[in-house]
């Protein structure tokens, strides 16, 4: 995954812009640059800390012998064991 930084010059070679679409922190200021440069280094921490807590929930799930999610679908125990459909 290419960094802001990297994109950014990539933009100014070609004499072009990044802006973000919500008007924020479309300045060259150097403090606007820390700025897109701390967001862009926190993603990957975000991104490695999201995994390692559904890692955790899963094993801890697995651990308790619960199952990951109920049915998508309401049925019964009789349904599930192959009766027919009481609304035929």
């Amino acid at each position: 995954m290419a960094s802001a930084a990297i994109i950014e010059r990539l933009a100014e070679r070609r004499s072009a812009r990044v802006l973000a679409v919500d008007g924020v922190n479309n300045e060259d200021s150097p403090e606007a640059q820390l700025m897109r440069t701390l967001i862009d280094a926190f993603a990957p921490y975000e991104r490695a800390l999201t995994g390692s807590r559904m890692a955790q929930a899963s094993s801890d799930r697995q651990s308790r012998h619960d199952i990951a999610a109920p049915p998508a679908w309401p049925c019964s125990c009789v349904e599930a064991q192959g009766a027919p459909h009481s609304n035929f």
